[in-house]
């Protein structure tokens, strides 16, 4: 049985009388198990949140910042960089040589630059 939202005392009170396991949201340590949203324990809302929530974590804020130095390598080029490359592409002395003659390469080129 699922218990939300209610005081410690009548967790402890329906999880003495049930033969069902209680899973407790906000109903106190007395059930047999607790469900916390994970939206909620790693703070990736703003929203507001229930009294019996315990946020972890800041998790949106370090998500925004972290996407956000993202988008401003990308924006910038400085994404990737040489060391970043996956290891079968390293050292594999494949060029793109708009002077080699290949009618794809200049296509090519020009698209990674577009």
């Amino acid at each position: 049985m699922v218990l939300e939202g209610v005081p410690d005392v009548v967790g402890r009170l329906a999880t003495d009388a049930l033969e069902v396991p209680t899973i407790g949201i906000g109903a106190g340590p007395w059930c047999d198990g607790q469900v916390l949203v994970y939206h909620d324990l790693l703070g990736l809302e703003d929203r507001v949140v229930p009294t019996f929530v315990r946020r972890y974590a800041d998790l949106k804020r370090q998500g925004v910042e972290a996407l956000s130095a993202f988008a401003a390598d990308v924006r910038a080029c400085r994404f990737r960089r040489p060391g970043e490359l996956p290891p079968e592409a390293r050292g594999s002395g494949a060029r793109l040589d708009p002077a080699s003659g290949d009618p794809a390469v200049p296509e090519v080129v020009s698209g990674l630059y577009a």
